[in-house]
């Protein structure tokens, strides 16, 4: 059985984003940068906040984001950007100016938790999740997200699997434990000899559970996702976990 090697995936996802691993191939001209950001429109002034950056606001010279494929309505999205000259910016700045770069973009749709269990059959198929990963959304290029992590309402993931053909992925909700929210990762794919990634952004307030589960020790809960694995060549399953700690804000 051949194996799609993950370089070659991840090279292809690239190439659906329209991304290159070296967007700046001269010394001339300001760096380029790529970020995976929440995306607000307050009075129609667009902001980004991106992930893992807490505080950070960066602020688009553009106000119609729809030429950089980014709609009106967009809740997350990868972006490309220069920050233009004439900044002074620190380890301590929260606010910078940005500039997009045109074609460079993409608008990321969350997905929806599921609420009932059994709308999403898995009749037929078989699940083969390996591993879960960093989140990579412009691979080989950073930058790298944790493997799980919540951020402004919505959690992200990355995961590797073994599929000849995807139908679909799916989240719904497992139990409420204590402070932790369990999460089932699912898959509708057929067969196993090929090897692939993927990494998944959910809103989370689309999953009731998410509003019963509450801090206890401190001011965060826990959200765990499960997943079974197939990790060596027998048929047997594991159960595999990753957990994050989000605050939710009030």
């Amino acid at each position: 059985m051949k194996k799609m090697k993950l370089a070659v995936v991840f090279a292809a996802l690239v190439s659906v984003f329209g991304f290159s691993s070296c967007l700046n191939d001269s010394d001339s001209g300001p760096q380029a940068n790529v970020l995976l950001v929440t995306v607000s429109n307050p009075m129609g002034m667009p902001q980004f906040y991106p992930d893992c950056m807490p505080g950070v606001v960066l602020t688009p010279t553009a106000v119609d984001l729809t030429p950089y494929g980014i709609s009106s309505s967009a809740r997350r999205a990868i972006i490309t950007y220069t920050i233009p000259e004439g900044q002074n910016i620190t380890n301590e700045t929260k606010k910078i100016n940005i500039t997009l770069v045109a074609g460079a973009c993409v608008e990321v749709k969350p997905l929806e938790i599921s609420n009932v269990i059994d709308s999403f059959d898995t009749k037929g198929y078989t699940s083969k999740i390996k591993d879960f990963i960093n989140v990579m959304p412009n691979y080989p290029s950073y930058p790298v997200y944790p493997k799980i992590y919540a951020d402004y309402g919505y959690l992200n993931f990355g995961f590797t699997y073994n599929a000849d053909k995807i139908g679909q992925f799916g989240l719904v909700p497992n139990r409420i434990s204590n402070d932790t929210l369990y999460l089932d990762l699912r898959a509708k794919i057929e067969g196993s000899s090929r090897e692939g990634l993927n990494w998944l952004t959910y809103n989370l307030t689309s999953c009731n559970e998410y509003y019963e589960v509450n801090p206890i020790k401190d001011d965060s809960i826990r959200i765990t996702v499960l997943a079974k694995s197939s990790l060596s060549s027998s048929d047997k399953n594991e159960t595999i976990a990753v957990t994050t700690s989000y605050k939710k804000p009030y």
